[in-house]
């Protein structure tokens, strides 16, 4: 299966987890051993976030992931003098606070992965969760996903492609990937970056 959360989305899903068109808001995703919750955070909606820690009632967590666009997100002028890596880790701070999350965190700046971002596009990213527990990252401009025009939760939504096959939503033309070994360091490069609240 695979959840597809659209802006204020929660769900949750074992194996995967996608975020379409991802502009200024933040992708959330907390992992206990078994599963993945995922929240599509607007700017401005951090105080929704108590309802989406009550989707996992408590479970112990083992990591939270972020991916967004840093250039999109912190950019206002509420954010002069601090520095976007600054911002992104205040930011967390406050999220993993209204969450009660305690332990690491691996955070994906969509800005420096997809280097030809423009403000006409936006970004997806997924997570998926191996049976092993290992994390895998993929993501790409939205402009090249396979994507449907309504997400819907679950496997039932198919696209159907102008030479009349169908597949499931975002899958086929993501781009690039990191995987659960990136995790651990943090990398300006790959826009990988780490650190425990």
């Amino acid at each position: 299966m695979a959840v597809y959360l659209a802006e204020d989305q929660v769900g949750s899903d074992p194996n995967l987890i996608g975020f379409p068109t991802l502009g200024g808001c933040m992708g959330i995703v907390i992992v206990t051993d078994t599963m993945m919750y995922g929240f599509h955070n607007p700017p401005g909606h951090n105080a929704r976030v108590p309802a989406f820690a009550a989707l996992y009632n408590g479970q112990p967590a083992r990591r939270m992931l972020s991916c967004c666009r840093w250039d999109k997100r912190y950019d206002g002028a509420q954010n002069i003098g601090t520095t976007k890596f600054q911002q992104w880790v205040n930011e967390i701070k406050e999220l993993a606070g209204l969450m009660k999350y305690s332990g690491p965190v691996s955070g994906i700046n969509l800005s420096a992965t997809l280097t030809t971002i423009d403000a006409r596009d936006s970004a997806y990213c997924e997570y998926g969760l191996s049976s092993s527990g290992g994390i895998t990252v993929r993501y790409s401009l939205t402009s090249n996903t396979a994507a449907t025009d309504r997400i819907d939760m679950g496997t039932s939504v198919r696209r159907v492609g102008s030479d009349m096959s169908s597949s499931v939503p975002y899958k086929g033309k993501v781009i690039d990937s990191i995987t659960s070994s990136a995790f651990g360091t943090s990398d300006s490069k790959t826009g990988v970056y780490e650190f425990t609240v």
